[in-house]
């Protein structure tokens, strides 16, 4: 199994099912390749566009495999760029939630320019996540420092409602992934259609989703 290219971004089933439906309603300036992929019978769909794949966890992965799920995943992408998008549930004032936030790891290109009453650094020390897959994925994309930048808003949990507040999640991240990309000097356009990934409905999200205990964002 290999992905291709060598910038990645990554939408998964986070608690707003923000990530994964973005990533499926993205169109390129290049037709995209799609191929697919199995890590621990979970499907994940690959879509490339010239040198950045899109990498789509449709399903949910449980809890109890999120470990070796983050570990295969993190072989896969070893010597890749790597673009995280992520919406959990964590404690935000009215004013935070307005925001974008942002950290890097090992990344040789760092976020400048980007305009700061949108874009905030997460404030690591301040934060505790209930997301097993994400802990999971930070724990060894740190260990194999992997090149990463992670996008984050406040998430709200997925119910298939219109209602549900997760729209607006999708529609920070379709805004401020473009931001991103160009900063990061990535040569792919992207057109978001952010109004189809929000009314998009999630049949796997459809069962509650279990946390663990609360588990520290690493440092």
């Amino acid at each position: 199994m290999t992905i291709p290219g060598e910038n990645v971004i990554i939408g998964y089933c986070d608690a707003a099912a923000a990530g994964v439906r973005l990533l499926q309603h993205v169109r390129g300036s290049e037709s995209a390749i799609d191929s697919t992929l199995s890590i621990l019978d979970v499907p994940v769909l690959i879509r490339t566009f010239g040198n950045v794949s899109l990498l789509i966890i449709r399903d949910v992965v449980a809890d109890d495999k999120a470990t070796l799920f983050a570990a295969e995943l993190t072989d896969l992408l070893i010597g890749k760029k790597v673009v995280l998008l992520t919406a959990p549930n964590v404690p935000m004032t009215t004013r935070e939630e307005e925001c974008v936030f942002w950290t890097q790891y090992s990344s040789t290109k760092k976020l400048i320019g980007l305009p700061e009453n949108v874009f905030q650094p997460i404030p690591l020390e301040k934060w505790t996540l209930k997301d097993a897959f994400l802990c999971s994925c930070l724990h060894f994309f740190q260990v194999e420092m992997l090149s990463l930048t992670i996008l984050l808003v406040r998430g709200y949990k997925y119910t298939g409602r219109t209602s549900d507040g997760t729209s607006e999640c999708i529609i920070k991240l379709s805004q401020a992934l473009p931001l991103v990309l160009d900063a990061l000097q990535l040569s792919t356009t992207f057109k978001i259609d952010a109004k189809s990934a929000s009314v998009m409905k999630m049949l796997t999200m459809a069962q509650n989703i279990t946390t663990t205990p609360s588990t520290l964002l690493y440092n």
